[in-house]
């Protein structure tokens, strides 16, 4: 294992190898670890190449339907291949065609796929009413919003006449798939709520919510803080995921904005639940760097006072509607 990782990394350095990136991205990932790692990751009987359509059919035995990429930007072939690949994919009525053509044309180690035991495709219309009930809350400050995005094909870009009215109205706070998209259709006169939905939560800037006006309460801020707390040997720059009761699940923090959002919640009990969180000032700030990094030099520890202040004035709106009080 260890002579094969050795040979593997003389061919990335050759000059002209043809290496691509994210071949060089795995052989940095293992450079540190030692053969016998490497010997149980990749060189056994499982690790071997596997069609998408093979596999299906494998799953369809136990009646796993293929559903779709959990990746949702995936799902929508005019923003992963370009022109060429689509049109051979067009050639074939069989749709498993398509993934076979995403394989070979898209640079990605693995797929990730879901499939479903027992799977019911509904009619375009009842597929529309479901989408229209969920509801997205922004999930990234309305002024970093960004209509351009990159893709597997390089970059693509939302059309503004539809999108920047459903970005102002998700800055206003949730809203349901139907009526972002009566917002849409006002202006652009098409329907596609998949598309909508799928863009927006696809390009990480709007999220689900599953329990939109739930409260963080007492038990999950306990969760949160035993999660943190069982993160000793991480860095605190490290990024950490916190359960929000009004997302049905987690969202995904820069090690410190979690560390403040924690030292924040110290106000939550269960008779402070609902109420508005007092606004750190820069005592506060300073108070909490020395605490995240009691090791740091005082200059840094000022720098961190400030991003807890950036943070704070940038994200609080946001994270305040998506339901992480702050």
């Amino acid at each position: 294992a260890q002579r094969g990782l050795d040979l593997a990394r003389r061919l990335a350095e050759a000059e002209d190898s043809g290496i691509d990136a994210p071949t060089r991205s795995l052989l940095g990932h293992v450079a540190d670890k030692p053969g016998a790692y490497l010997a149980h990751e990749f060189m056994n009987a499982h690790w071997s190449p596997c069609f998408h359509l093979d596999l299906a059919a494998q799953l369809a035995e136990a009646k796993l339907n293929f559903v779709g990429s959990a990746w949702l930007l995936e799902n929508f072939p005019d923003l992963i291949l370009d022109a060429g690949p689509r049109a051979i994919a067009a050639e074939f009525d069989d749709p498993a065609m398509l993934e076979l053509v995403k394989d070979v044309c898209l640079s990605r180690p693995l797929r990730h796929d879901v499939f479903v035991r027992g799977a019911m495709r509904p009619g375009r219309a009842q597929r529309n009413a479901a989408l229209a009930e969920l509801v997205l809350g922004l999930a990234t400050p309305h002024a970093r919003r960004s209509l351009e995005f990159a893709t597997p094909a390089g970059k693509a870009t939302m059309n503004e006449k539809v999108y920047e009215p459903v970005f102002a109205r998700l800055a206003e706070g949730p809203a349901t798939v139907g009526e972002l998209i009566v917002i849409a259709r006002d202006r652009e006169g098409r329907e596609n709520p998949a598309e909508l939905a799928g863009i927006l939560l696809g390009t990480g800037q709007a999220m689900l919510m599953a329990e939109p006006g739930a409260r963080m309460d007492a038990p999950c801020v306990r969760l949160n803080a035993a999660f943190f707390d069982g993160r000793a040997d991480v860095p605190v720059t490290d990024p950490a995921t916190l359960a929000v009761p009004a997302l049905g699940g987690g969202i995904s923090l820069p090690g410190l904005a979690a560390f403040a959002m924690l030292r924040q919640h110290d106000w939550l009990s269960e008779a402070t639940i609902g109420q508005a969180l007092p606004r750190p000032g820069p005592a506060t700030f300073r108070a909490w760097s020395l605490e995240a990094a009691p090791e740091e030099t005082a200059e840094n520890q000022e720098k961190i006072a400030g991003s807890f202040e950036r943070f704070f004035e940038e994200h609080a709106g946001v994270l305040n509607a998506l339901g992480l009080p702050c």
